[in-house]
């Protein structure tokens, strides 16, 4: 799947992109907390300032995203640990980057429960992430979807 998101774009794309980014979505929530490991923790703390920091900035870049999207922490080719903000089917495979977790700010993901309050929906995000798996996710070079 990530060919076609690579390299078609139009229906194709959308499509494609959509039901991977809905599956690492999904695949990343946990009904109870999974807290990070040190490793991961020093790893964003390095690169973001602090996690209090990574997490403003992945709020600020999901409440502040125009219409519908996701908002990524993805690895760059660098190695380093990127937000990246994604309009529509939006995914960080196009930019040469390993997408780790994601949020998805689609009004489907979150109007019944939270209506017009995209702020309220990402804060409550947090406590559902299993964080085994974006760190995972992180030190795989190939990054198993369905992990």
């Amino acid at each position: 799947m990530k060919e076609i998101i690579c390299k078609t774009d139009g229906a194709l794309y959308n499509n494609a992109a959509q039901a991977w980014n809905h599956i690492l979505f999904f695949k990343q929530l946990s009904p109870h907390p999974v807290p990070m490991s040190s490793h991961l923790s020093q790893t964003i703390a390095a690169q973001f300032g602090g996690i209090e920091e990574f997490k403003k900035a992945f709020c600020t870049a999901a409440v502040g995203l125009f219409g519908a999207g996701w908002v990524w922490l993805a690895l760059d080719d660098h190695h380093e640990l990127r937000i990246v903000a994604e309009s529509n089917a939006g995914n960080p495979f196009t930019k040469n980057m390993r997408p780790l977790m994601c949020i998805d700010v689609w009004e489907h993901a979150y109007y019944i429960d939270y209506r017009n309050r995209r702020a309220e929906y990402v804060e409550n995000f947090w406590p559902l992430i299993d964080w085994n798996k974006v760190e995972h996710r992180m030190n795989r070079e190939d990054s198993p979807l369905f992990y």
